[in-house]
């Protein structure tokens, strides 16, 4: 059963890589930073891919087995095709694989 997700929760979701990043202004920081700390489920995703990012920068140059590739791309896929957000807006496709 899919939830549909609040319109700030989404609009964090399309931002999350940019401010993982640290490639955001400092007010959208700001306001990220407050939404997560009233959002559980938003700082459950953001804690996650913290913890994925510094995993995948502790392989270094190490690649990525094809198995964990595909999981992880199901996973989003699963996660993007299978929810709907609150106001009817239909998600983004995700990108092709390379």
């Amino acid at each position: 059963m899919s939830h549909p997700l609040d319109p700030e929760c989404v609009r964090l979701l399309e931002r999350v890589s940019e401010y993982l990043d640290r490639a955001l202004d400092e007010g959208t920081c700001r306001a990220i930073e407050a939404h997560v700390r009233a959002c559980p489920s938003c700082a459950a995703v953001i804690d996650g891919l913290r913890r994925t990012v510094g995993l995948c920068r502790e392989t270094g140059d190490r690649p990525v087995p094809a198995a964990v590739k595909a999981r992880a791309q199901a996973g989003i896929r699963r996660l993007l095709d299978t929810t709907e957000p609150a106001g009817g807006r239909t998600p983004r496709k995700p990108a092709p694989s390379r």
